[in-house]
């Protein structure tokens, strides 16, 4: 499946990702999903071997974690039609 990515959040450490956050479009809802180096069971992860490339960021939205409303806070500032 891919995903239309609407918006990207990038965190890196001495030129290294650490962190890819994703807002993307699921029909009328916004989602955002993120990816770091810290290990998550059964989700997407990053590596430090990982490049920026909008294969990432399609891999980020399909099998990342959901950020929290903090984080979506954080990453996403502004009014969004979030989906639960």
């Amino acid at each position: 499946m891919k995903y239309r990515i609407l918006e990207s959040h990038i965190t890196f450490l001495e030129e290294k990702l650490t962190e890819v956050a994703v807002l993307w479009k699921d029909g009328s809802s916004v989602r955002a999903t993120y990816c770091s180096l810290h290990f998550k069971a059964g989700h997407q992860n990053l590596t430090l071997n990982d490049t920026l490339s909008p294969e990432l960021l399609q891999k980020v939205a399909g099998g990342g974690s959901y950020l929290n409303d903090e984080q979506k806070k954080k990453c996403f500032p502004g009014k969004r039609n979030w989906s639960k």
